[in-house]
C-alpha cells in the first residue's frame, strides 16, 4: 500500500488535507516488502487508488507538509498505528525518512512550518489513520445539509432539520445545531484574508470538526436550492494531486 497526506494552501489560503490510499495486491510475504522501495513507489509505482480525500480542489497549490508511508496490503490498523508513533521518535528536523522493516516513511514540513513539527505530524498522522481505517467505506451516506439565505445586512446559515437529527443521533442531544448569521461586511473581509467562507461555516455551526463530520458523509451548502459548496470527504477513485 501507499498512503500519502498532504496540508495543502490554497491561492486564497484555504487549508486542508488532500490524500490517497493505493493497494499493490501484496502481502509482507513478497520480498518487495523487504525492505520495501519508498522512491519507487511514491515516483511511479503507485498502485491502485480506492481512497482519496480532497479538502482543497486540486492544482497550483502549496504544500506544508506531508507524509508518505509504504507498507504491505495485509497491514493492521494497529501495525500502522505502531509504525508511525515509533517514527514520530525520530523526528528531529525538517525531514525524516525512515524504513521499519516492511514499513517505509517519509515526513516533511515546509521552511515556515519548521517550529512546529510534531504538531505537524499529529495532524498529519490522523489523517493517514482515518484514511486507512475507512478504505473499504463508500460514500453512501447523504452529507450533512446547511441551508444558507440572506437579506440587505446579512448572510444566514442553518442546518435543516434533517441534518440536526442525524447530528443529535450521532453526537448527543447537546452537539451544536445554532444558526450562524454573518454581516456582509464581515463575509467580504473574511474571504480577503481567509479564503473561502464556506469550510468554516461548516464547523461553525456544528462546533465539530472535518474528522467528526466526514462520519456522516460530508456537509453541502445550498442557496436557493442549488448546491454552492460541498465537502465529500471519501471518494472512489479520483486524483488526489497537490
Amino acid at each position: 500500500m501507499y498512503l500519502t497526506v498532504h496540508r495543502v494552501v490554497s491561492h486564497q489560503a484555504t487549508r486542508g488535507i488532500n490524500g490517497a490510499l493505493y493497494t499493490h495486491g501484496t502481502d509482507r510475504r513478497d520480498p518487495a516488502w523487504n525492505p520495501p522501495d519508498l522512491d519507487d513507489i511514491t515516483s511511479g509505482n503507485l498502485g491502485t487508488q480506492t481512497m482519496c480525500r480532497i479538502d482543497i480542489k486540486p492544482g497550483g497549490n502549496a504544500v506544508e507538509c506531508f507524509l508518505d508511508v509504504v507498507f504491505p496490503d495485509d497491514f493492521s490498523e494497529l501495525e500502522l498505528k505502531t509504525s508511525l508513533s515509533k517514527f514520530r521518535k525520530s523526528i528531529h528536523s525538517a525531514r525524516t525518512r525512515l524504513t521499519l522493516g516492511v514499513v517505509a516513511i517519509d515526513f516533511a514540513v515546509s521552511l515556515g512550518e519548521s517550529n512546529h513539527i510534531h504538531e505537524n505530524f499529529d495532524q498529519l498522522y490522523n489523517a493517514a489513520i482515518e484514511l486507512f481505517r475507512n478504505r473499504n467505506l463508500l460514500n453512501t451516506l447523504s452529507p450533512l445539509e446547511i441551508i444558507e439565505t440572506q437579506d440587505e445586512e446579512y448572510r444566514y446559515f442553518a442546518l435543516n432539520s434533517e441534518s440536526k437529527r442525524r447530528l443529535r443521533k450521532e453526537f448527543g442531544p447537546d452537539v451544536s445545531t445554532d444558526c450562524v448569521k454573518l454581516p456582509h461586511s464581515v463575509t467580504s473581509d473574511f474571504k480577503k484574508l481567509y479564503g473561502e467562507l464556506y469550510p468554516f461555516v461548516s464547523e461553525w455551526i456544528t462546533d465539530k470538526s472535518r474528522a467528526d463530520l466526514s462520519r456522516l458523509g460530508g456537509i453541502r451548502v445550498l442557496h436557493n436550492g442549488q448546491s454552492v459548496w460541498e465537502w465529500i470527504p471519501y471518494n472512489l477513485p479520483r486524483s488526489a494531486s497537490t
